[in-house]
């Protein structure tokens, strides 16, 4: 289930406002709203590239281009997830990745985001 913010959806300003909040927030309760907003986005993000992964051919590249990071770390950007979620994801052996393929750097054309590159395994 998506993390929606309690306001008219057209309403983007109010939006943006709430997930500032939970972003600046300390408390207990913001604090897991924020966890399960995180854990949210690395869903979609495991369900993306299994994907890629289940398509592409064995010892194939699979690369991510401009990945955001997350919005509580950059909110100049739209939502992504932090690099450390990269090295669990290959970790895992269900995602069908060689772990010691992983590799990240700066992406050149937007200095706030990143970019992934690994390689399915054999």
């Amino acid at each position: 289930s998506l993390l929606l913010a309690p306001v008219p959806s057209d309403d983007e300003d109010k939006m943006w406002e709430y997930y500032d909040k939970i972003c600046a927030e300390k408390d207990k309760k913001q604090k897991k709203l924020y966890e399960k907003w995180l854990s949210t986005q690395e869903q979609w993000f495991t369900r993306w590239v299994r994907e890629m992964i289940r398509i592409a051919k064995p010892g194939s590249p699979i690369i991510l281009e401009q990945i955001s990071q997350a919005y509580c770390d950059n909110d100049n950007d739209w939502d992504g997830v932090r690099q450390k979620f990269w090295k669990t994801f290959v970790a895992d052996k269900q995602n069908g990745v060689d772990p010691h393929s992983l590799d990240m750097e700066p992406n050149k054309v937007d200095e706030d985001r990143y970019n992934v590159f690994m390689k399915k395994r054999k």
